[in-house]
């Protein structure tokens, strides 16, 4: 992405339109277009096991449905492309449109004439519609559930007394050591992680980093200094929060407009929408022209998968009723990880609401996250390799990720990539093993870990769902580089490796490295 083409600088925000010129030009530029079927839609992906998949595409106003019988398949819908939109109580009641923030476009103009527009949602799409509204005079009334995980963390672009690029903070090795991470010793650095978590005085030093990172930030925000901005404390320490936590990207100061009373935050619930207001549980009733849903994603493919009942042996997220294998699986992961990382036992309170929605919930049918090897594989998959999932976790490196899993992903489906190799390059477990010591047997019991280590380590985040993490983005890219038999260490010294920010140029010549070692080998 050079800047004289796409009018962008170093260390500024880039808007979403320039991403998308840039995709489109990417895709021109290698010839992608050619092979691309727009209009197109997914409705089935029935298993046919090691002949691949059928897929049934939905007929359009031009072209009748149509199945094409696909070998392998890729899943790379991502995890922000259903809009969640919540029932409201009296939805058909109220006069105004309601909007979900990926519908912002196509309402711009109309919500702009409005007095009074009602934000629901306490993420950074939330802030983004509340400013972009409030700053062109419109009130604005930012709800914030009070059975949700709070408020979110929106930092400033540079941190610390040192003034640090936040985005570089994220992308350096020597903070990132701070952060407990299952997968950590991927990155070569295994003595200095062990020191960090196994040892009292290395965990005290973990306390300290974090303690003084949350006091900078906090005493950067100043959101204690007015009522107004107080509601917007986030309720948890940024140490328990993943990818959520945010960088402010607004030309003015969206606090300022919270201390004048333009954005109003409310900590409620929703008791029922009226014709032209919202009333709350607390009582308070507040004027809306228009709704506007900032509530996320459905964390779930759009497409059905055949047949009925595959969902577990693809890994996908939900309350689906686990198995006794699995269940005994999920309590052996959850004992080695707490042994191994005991400053996560001390874990973050939660609001009222949400621990008891959570206490009334049956074992069994507890919701589980995305159990995918490596993030990207369901186990049961692992031998007959016709089936990927790709962007299925947050990350702050988007751009990197999808590079790297993109490359691990091709190795994988074309037969490159030796999974028992995998496992001799990086396992997740320590010491336990099993009567049932097959390649199956141990990829499972690896994603098992690796799965079920977030909701321990980011319970504030969205890790009860999928994969979510800001500081142990460079760990994961080791990772899938020493499978794919990469350089990890791309830096020109160990001291440069160790303070040195990861930009997406580090890794940009990974496709041409790994086709000279196919090369090299055959």
């Amino acid at each position: 992405m050079s800047e004289s083409e796409f009018d962008v600088k170093r260390k500024e925000h880039i808007p979403g339109y320039v991403m998308h010129d840039y995709l489109a030009a990417y895709a021109k530029h290698f010839g992608l277009t050619n092979h691309i079927q727009c209009d197109s839609k997914v409705d089935t992906a029935e298993c046919r096991r090691n002949d691949g998949w059928l897929l049934s595409i939905s007929p359009t106003k031009t072209t009748a449905g149509r199945q094409i019988l696909a070998r392998k398949i890729i899943v790379a819908t991502g995890l922000t492309s259903q809009p969640f939109v919540p029932d409201l109580p009296g939805s058909e009641t109220f006069e105004g449109p309601i909007v979900h923030s990926k519908q912002l476009a196509q309402h711009d103009s109309a919500l702009r004439t409005t007095s009074s527009i009602v934000v629901l949602g306490n993420n950074k799409s939330a802030y983004d519609s509340a400013y972009a509204f409030a700053s062109q005079g419109v009130k604005v009334h930012l709800l914030i559930r009070q059975s949700g995980k709070g408020p979110l963390w929106m930092v400033p672009a540079f941190v610390t007394p040192l003034k640090i690029w936040t985005e570089a903070l994220l992308g350096m090795r020597m903070p990132n050591l701070f952060s407990p991470c299952i997968w950590g010793d991927a990155d070569g650095f295994g003595f200095i992680r062990w020191l960090l978590n196994a040892t009292v005085v290395g965990r005290l030093l973990v306390w300290l980093f974090w303690v003084l990172l949350t006091k900078d930030a906090e005493s950067r925000l100043a959101l204690d200094k007015s009522a107004r901005t107080k509601k917007l404390k986030p309720w948890t320490s940024p140490f328990w929060q993943g990818s959520g936590v945010s960088i402010e990207t607004y030309d003015g100061g969206f606090h300022d407009l919270v201390r004048r009373g333009e954005i109003e935050v409310h900590i409620s619930e929703i008791e029922e929408l009226l014709r032209n207001s919202v009333r709350l549980r607390s009582g308070v009733e507040l004027k809306a022209d228009a709704i506007i849903t900032a509530t996320g994603w459905s964390h779930k493919p759009p497409i059905i998968f055949l047949p009925a009942g595959i969902k577990s042996d693809l890994g996908l997220p939900g309350n689906q009723c686990a198995s006794e294998i699995e269940l005994e699986l999920c309590k052996l992961a959850d004992s080695e990880i707490l042994d191994r990382f005991p400053i996560l036992r001390n874990q973050p309170d939660r609001s009222p609401a949400l621990r008891m929605s959570n206490e009334k919930t049956a074992n069994a049918q507890l919701p589980h996250p995305w159990r995918l090897f490596r993030f990207l594989v369901p186990p049961a998959f692992i031998s007959c390799r016709t089936i990927a999932f790709a962007g299925m976790l947050f990350t702050v490196r988007t751009s990197t990720c999808a590079e790297i899993q993109g490359l691990w992903i091709a190795s994988f489906l074309d037969g490159t990539m030796d999974i028992e190799s995998c496992l001799k390059h990086f396992s997740a477990t320590k010491s336990r093993r099993f009567a049932d010591d097959s390649l199956q047997a141990r990829v499972r019991w690896d994603t098992m870990l690796m799965t079920q280590f977030g909701l321990w380590r980011y319970p504030s985040g969205f890790a009860d769902r999928n994969p979510d993490f800001a500081f142990d983005s460079p760990p994961y890219f080791d990772l899938l580089l020493g499978d794919l038999g990469l350089r990890k260490w791309r830096k020109k010294s160990w001291l440069a490796e160790m303070t040195e920010q990861y930009l997406p140029e580090d890794h940009g010549d990974i496709v041409e490295e790994w086709m000279d070692l196919q090369r090299k080998e055959q």
